[in-house]
């Protein structure tokens, strides 16, 4: 089975246009549709809206019927391809880097594809002029040779952005009603330890992948509404959302625990329906990525601009910051945690829901004040608000005590010196949060469905590893910092200092 790419290249609707459907096309859908696959990806697929499709798989007998009488038809086959996987790897693998903005041309693909029979040990393959462009006709693949074209975006297109484009965008827009969405990988499992990911290592393995959630963040530019954050998960339903009604999350669970765009779908129908519901307009930022598509979605209250691509770390507001604090509040929750438990002489044991409200809290700690300023390092100027705020005490105070509990924690577990709490907060800052982040390796997985499955429940879901309390058991006075009901105290431990309100 093959998908269809959903890029600016591949792209074969308009919103609010119908296109024609030809008959080989909706026998395609109806034998996928017959072989198990659900109508949601296939729409998805297609790039058709749910009416379309239902109404296709309804007429299916006349539709066959058709397809069997018409002598041209019979004649024109349904394009497939003799290497199925090598076929499909090759269309994923060009999906992800048009999203990326990046120029591809025949050359390019005919060495990728000959990279995929390797890895897929396809020793009959010929990437042949005639197999380019059949492969292009396959998927409806249009070279266009642009100038100057290149895979960085220089740093004029960056300037341009931030002096001529955005002004313009925001012109009539209020801060409250100006929103940016991005998501990102957490390792909710992630304890200090010796092994954490460096800053530029790759973040794969199946034992990881059970341990880590895509997050999506959505923030207006004052910081006054922090969008309810959306989790994504590997698992449908771990043990322990067992007689659990309700989350402070929205929760969704994808094979990989990542975006894709089914999800991103339901997330952007749920932000817009909320906007009209409170008769509001918005204007919303993303960045240009494959599970970012607004084809068959109807939005009524919500304009949405894309980022330049390859920009989104300087032009991103939640990427100049919001994220990342959110991140450190998290990873200070859960070391507070590990404290308690060295102090009562316990593994630390954390299930999802454990890390799910941790995540929210965390959230909720972020200021607005923080916020603003991001939005402001990212070019977002408003007339009425100043270019910068100082930082409130709060944030700062904040930031102080994770520091000091991380030192107490690394000097206790004996960790190497050159380990920070930065690399404790960052440990997962390569970690992909959507299809375009899949290696060669990953996509070949993903074809041959080498790749785990969705299961329900697994064992081990709920729990972390425990924590080596050696040396650790004189954290009692620290402990009380944090102990429900003893009011503010101040103390000093080595050198930690903390402090609970």
């Amino acid at each position: 089975m093959f998908t269809s790419a959903l890029s600016a290249d591949l792209s074969t609707t308009v919103m609010g246009k119908r296109k024609a459907i030809d008959l080989p096309t909706k026998v395609e859908i109806i034998e996928k549709v017959e072989a198990g696959q659900k109508q949601a990806k296939v729409c998805l697929d297609y790039a058709l809206s749910k009416q379309t499709v239902s109404n296709i798989i309804s007429n299916k007998d006349k539709v066959k019927e058709a397809f069997e009488k018409n002598a041209t038809n019979k004649k024109k086959k349904i394009r497939t391809a003799a290497h199925g996987e090598l076929d499909e790897a090759l269309l994923k693998w060009y999906t992800q880097i048009r999203a990326k903005g990046i120029p591809l041309n025949g050359p390019l693909l005919v060495k990728k594809a000959k990279a995929f029979a390797e890895l897929l040990n396809l020793e009959d393959f010929k990437a042949s002029d005639g197999w380019l462009d059949k492969f292009k006709k396959r998927h409806g693949l249009k070279f266009k040779v642009r100038a100057g074209e290149a895979e960085s975006v220089p740093e004029e297109t960056t300037r341009r952005w931030i002096r001529e484009v955005l002004p313009k965008h925001l012109e009539g827009w209020s801060p409250e009603n100006v929103f940016n969405c991005d998501e990102s990988g957490l390792f909710w499992k992630m304890l200090p330890n010796r092994t954490l990911a460096r800053k530029g290592e790759e973040c794969h393995g199946a034992k990881k992948s059970k341990e880590r959630v895509t997050l999506m963040f959505a923030t207006n530019a004052d910081g006054s509404e922090k969008y309810r954050l959306t989790m994504i998960g590997k698992f449908q339903k771990p043990r322990c959302f067992k007689n659990v009604s309700q989350l402070p999350v929205d929760y969704y669970a994808q094979k990989n625990a990542w975006m894709d765009r089914y999800v991103f779908k339901q997330w952007l129908e749920k932000f817009d329906h909320k906007m009209t519901r409170q008769g509001r307009k918005v204007l919303l930022f993303w960045d240009s990525v494959s599970s970012h598509i607004t084809d068959n979605v109807e939005l009524k209250s919500t304009t949405v601009v894309s980022l330049p691509p390859n920009t989104t770390s300087k032009l991103q507001p939640l990427d100049q910051g919001i994220m990342e604090t959110c991140k450190k509040r998290y990873r200070g929750k859960l070391n507070r945690q590990v404290v308690l438990d060295i102090e009562s002489g316990v593994e630390t044991k954390i299930s999802l829901l454990d890390a799910i409200s941790m995540v929210s809290k965390a959230w909720d700690e972020v200021s607005p004040t923080s916020i603003a300023n991001c939005f402001r390092r990212a070019g977002f100027k408003f007339a009425h608000l100043p270019d910068e705020v100082e930082e409130e005490e709060i944030d700062e105070q904040a930031e102080l005590e994770d520091r000091n509990i991380w030192n107490f924690i690394a000097t206790h577990l004996d960790l190497p010196a050159e380990q920070t709490f930065e690399d404790y907060v960052h440990c997962d800052m390569n970690l992909g949060v959507d299809e375009s982040a899949l290696t060669d390796q990953e996509i070949v997985a993903e074809v041959t469905g080498s790749t785990e499955p969705n299961d329900a429940e697994v064992d081990g879901i709920e729990e972390i590893d425990s924590v080596d309390d050696t040396g650790c058991k004189s954290a009692s006075e620290a402990l009380r910092c944090w102990w429900p009901g003893l009011g503010p105290l101040q103390c000093s431990l080595s050198n930690l200092q903390c402090f609970h309100e």
